[in-house]
């Protein structure tokens, strides 16, 4: 069974980001809900910056064949 954590989720989007450079990654579970960064007509929402060890409660583990992917590369 894998852990449970991000590291281990489907949705986890491992990489950082200039807004988030010491997250390990973004959570891709939903569309971005939070408040708008810019203005309404020019803006942008983020993805919940996540590290590799949280879990939200939400975890779906990566399917197998993409673990033999990762593995293999």
């Amino acid at each position: 069974m894998a852990t449970e954590t991000c590291a281990g989720c489907r949705f986890f989007a491992a990489g950082t980001t200039t807004a988030f450079p010491n997250a390990h990654g973004m959570c891709r579970r939903y569309a971005p809900t939070g408040p708008v960064i810019g203005s309404h007509a020019d803006g942008f929402q983020l993805f919940p910056p996540m590290m590799a060890h949280q879990w939200c409660g939400d975890f779906r583990p990566e399917p197998v064949s993409s673990n033999a992917m990762r593995a293999a590369a």
